[in-house]
């Protein structure tokens, strides 16, 4: 049996030789995203109307990626065998964090452990096989980052090359009725209550909610959710100050 040695391939922090695994000749296939890209065409007309719905940064959305892992185990021996089963079977269906080499970040999906193969010779256990197969998110997800925000105007370094929905763990500034946090035209605000606010406010604009002590916080009907461009992002805090946190993404 033909095994590749394959350096900085982790599953969840563990590299494949960690999990009794080696990778299988061919090596890993990354799958290829479908590009959702919708064309109109009109009779007549050279230029078909383009109705593809884009991000902010007018890039086309897309589905999930495949990516197929075809490994080994060269253990012979069938007591030690079936840990290794038992070791990698834990991960059937599991939300993990695939990492490899240098790549700026993780793929990020479930994965799905396939059928494994035994081989014998001479009545012997030789090898068996396996496939472990994601099923993730298109982007790589980037390493947290971390960044203080002041009352005020901030700049934010992003990295990566598409959007990212941000999470801002607030404070706010100490006799404030109500805080506002506002980013690239948009802005997300509490109103004014008849007592002053106390606590930390955490703002998810994935999830599009505002919560302090765990409790679900009201925002103004005109309020809008932002994320972060890359390279840098003016984010302004009014009546508060505290941490901004967000995974880079990159398309590959």
């Amino acid at each position: 049996m033909t095994v590749r040695q394959v350096e900085g391939l982790h599953i969840d922090g563990l590299s494949l030789d960690q999990l009794g695994l080696a990778l299988a000749e061919g090596g890993v296939d990354l799958g290829e995203p479908e590009t959702f890209i919708s064309l109109n065409p009109v009779p007549g007309a050279y230029n078909p109307p383009d109705l593809t719905l884009v991000d902010g940064l007018g890039n086309a959305y897309t589905g999930t990626r495949t990516i197929t892992i075809p490994c080994v185990s060269l253990i012979d021996q069938e007591e030690d065998s079936s840990a290794i089963k038992s070791k990698v079977g834990q991960y059937q269906g599991r939300s993990v964090r695939v990492t490899w080499r240098t790549l700026p970040g993780a793929w990020v999906g479930r994965l799905k452990v396939g059928k494994w193969q035994d081989f014998r010779s001479e009545h012997r256990l030789a090898y068996s096989t396996i496939d472990l197969t994601l099923t993730c998110d298109p982007l790589l997800h980037g390493p947290k980052t971390i960044q203080n925000l002041n009352q005020g105007n901030n700049t934010v370094r992003v990295h990566g090359n598409r959007e990212t929905w941000p999470t801002l763990t607030l404070t706010p500034t100490p006799g404030a009725r109500g805080l506002s946090v506002s980013c690239g035209g948009a802005s997300v605000r509490i109103p004014e209550g008849p007592v002053n606010m106390s606590g930390i406010v955490v703002m998810d604009c994935l999830k599009r909610e505002v919560r302090s002590n765990d409790s679900l916080m009201r925002i103004t009907l005109d309020s809008d959710w932002f994320n972060l461009k890359p390279k840098t992002t003016d984010v302004c805090c009014r009546n508060c100050s505290g941490t901004i946190s967000f995974e880079p993404l990159t398309m590959i």
